[in-house]
């Protein structure tokens, strides 16, 4: 019996094999793995022969002494695809998840449909913090499933925490976005959104502040219609308080668009302007098509001074219209060389009535 434990001990001691392991190789005792610690157990089934029944229990032990994600992620690799051990390491690693990538990780090896995945699923439910995080649960879980239900619910919730968050109106609007479609939180968010931009609309004391207010307003809120007023009687004032055609330029860019406000604003530019690039200016600013557009061509061809912006002005008008006929007339009028009334022959069509006009001014200045 003595020999029988020296030869067990030196054994043990050369296979790092536990003397109650032992008898498994023997032919006797009952197979098991006696490791107490998981690096027992990780050298018992490194010690094990391959594909024994004890490399098998080892493994198993291993499944029952793991406690961090890392150990769990270990054994589901030792595992063959398929066999139990696998399973059963599969739904350790869903118990030992402590982190969103973590659980992503398990999810995505799990096989579709399975319940491990649908298990998986739920976890990543529970570790989700952010709505971008369930959001995300939510788009791949299955239509008209529980777990997608169980995901709308933490969207809504996590989304609510959100909305009592927000402190500004970006903070807010970026929630509304993210908020699930027809939810309470997306209501909520819709309110709160409205009551901190009416906020900015009243802090706001130049066009600038109330323009970016009105930008950054809920479409179709009493906060945007709010904006609109005020920026509209901030940008009469400015125009009101501008001298020079800087300044009015300046606030035009400013007032709303396709406002009175802009047309008043437009308007003053081209009675202020005094030079040909000015009314360009106003020319270029003006919508097309509206009669602030054609307003600021007849001062252009107005107070044009040379050929070459009497020639521009002729280009822009439409052809057959007055605007054409004037700026033709002030184009002949005020050429001072023969070169550049060669220019307006070669512009003018033999049919045109002023045809006749600009021989005359031609033979004058040869």
């Amino acid at each position: 019996m003595k020999e029988d434990q020296r030869k067990l001990e030196e054994l043990s001691n050369f296979t790092k094999i536990p003397i109650k392991d032992l008898g498994c190789f023997l032919g006797s005792g009952v197979l098991e793995c006696g490791a107490s610690t998981f690096q027992e157990a990780k050298d018992a089934y490194r010690l094990a022969p391959s594909r024994s029944e004890y490399k098998k229990a080892a493994l198993q032990k291993l499944i029952q002494l793991c406690i961090t994600f890392q150990e769990a992620k270990y054994i589901y690799g030792l595992a063959l695809d398929g066999s139990k051990a696998q399973k059963a390491a599969l739904q350790k690693l869903i118990q030992l998840c402590t982190t969103v990538e973590e659980i992503k990780h398990v999810y995505k090896i799990a096989l579709d449909g399975s319940k491990a995945q649908k298990a998986a699923l739920q976890k990543l439910i529970q570790l989700c913090t952010t709505v971008e995080e369930i959001k995300h649960v939510y788009k791949i879980a299955l239509d008209g499933s529980k777990v997608r239900e169980s995901a709308l619910a933490k969207w809504n919730e996590l989304s609510l925490l959100e909305v009592e968050r927000a402190s500004t109106v970006q903070e807010v609007k970026d929630v509304y976005k993210l908020a699930p479609n027809e939810s309470k939180a997306k209501k909520a968010a819709l309110k709160k959104w409205n009551e901190l931009s009416l906020l900015e609309v009243e802090r706001a004391s130049t066009v600038q502040e109330v323009k970016d207010a009105y930008k950054l307003s809920p479409y179709g809120s009493k906060a945007k219609k709010a904006a609109l007023k005020k920026w509209n009687e901030l940008s009469l004032l400015e125009v009101e308080r501008a001298s020079t055609v800087q300044e009015v330029k300046d606030a035009y860019k400013l007032a709303p668009y396709g406002s009175k406000v802009e047309k008043a604003i437009l308007q003053k530019l081209i009675q202020i302007c005094t030079t040909a690039e000015e009314a360009k200016d106003a020319y270029c600013l003006a919508h097309n098509g509206s009669e602030a557009k054609k307003a600021a061509l007849q001062k252009l061809i107005q107070i044009c001074t040379t050929a070459e912006e009497a020639k521009y002005a002729y280009c822009l008008a439409h052809n057959g219209s007055e605007a054409k006929k004037a700026a033709l007339k002030k184009w002949i009028q005020i050429c001072t060389t023969a070169e550049e009334i060669k220019d307006v022959y070669n512009s003018v069509s033999d049919g045109s009535e002023y045809k006749k006009s600009v021989l005359k001014k031609l033979y004058e200045l040869i």
